[in-house]
């Protein structure tokens, strides 16, 4: 099976990193955390194009508390760079002000293997750029619930190995900014397999 791109095909595409961890979420008035996302209503889902054919995302019942609904991507073994699932309709819009914010979400690594490196979030702005932050997986195959934090400015979202591609590229966040999905990379560009879950993603304005 030959190795994938991690990027579409299409669009601007810059180097990435997995050193800087950036999270593009928030809210108009946001000051305390205030959760923007629990996955407890129905969403339209879909893989992304470049992912394995087999890769998956759904929202399931969350094994650890019935009742509660997470978000699921999952995959299975294959020669790859990532795969990604995206919410199509309805994405919710996440920054409406230009600064700086705090993003936490808790996110459940337990059922994937240590070939996963990195966990990207995707947003898009309203000329249709597609911004990619991420952060590198230090908790792959650990069991439990882990709280991931991003920092963003959306004055300076070109930074520290963040890519962007779509409609119109100019590197600028064209306020407000959409929910996208996420995406997993994979060590060496092959994975055995797994699957990752996602819950509660909330956002705390941290500058004036």
């Amino acid at each position: 099976m030959k190795t994938q791109s991690f990027l579409p095909r299409t669009g601007v595409q810059l180097v990435l990193t997995a050193t800087t961890s950036l999270f593009l979420l928030g809210s108009l008035s946001a000051r305390a955390a205030d959760k923007l996302e629990e996955f407890e209503t129905e969403l339209t889902l879909d893989v992304e194009p470049n992912s394995h054919e087999e890769t998956k995302i759904a929202i399931v019942e969350d094994p650890s508390a019935p009742g509660n609904h997470v978000l699921k991507l999952s995959w299975v073994g294959h020669r790859g760079s990532h795969v990604a699932g995206n919410i199509k309709g309805n994405n919710v819009k996440l920054i409406e002000e230009p600064g700086s914010y705090k993003v936490t979400a808790r996110v459940n690594f337990e059922e994937c293997e240590t070939d996963v490196q990195s966990l990207s979030l995707r947003v898009f702005d309203s000329q249709h750029e597609t911004f990619q932050f991420t952060v590198p997986v230090e908790h792959a195959g650990e069991p439990g619930w882990h709280e991931i934090a991003w920092i963003i400015s959306t004055d300076s979202p070109d930074t520290g190995g963040v890519v962007s591609w779509g409609e119109h590229v100019n590197k600028v966040c064209d306020l407000p900014l959409r929910f996208l999905g996420f995406a997993a990379a994979f060590k060496g560009h092959e994975t055995k397999g797994g699957a990752i879950l996602f819950d509660d993603i909330a956002i705390e304005r941290i500058n004036p």
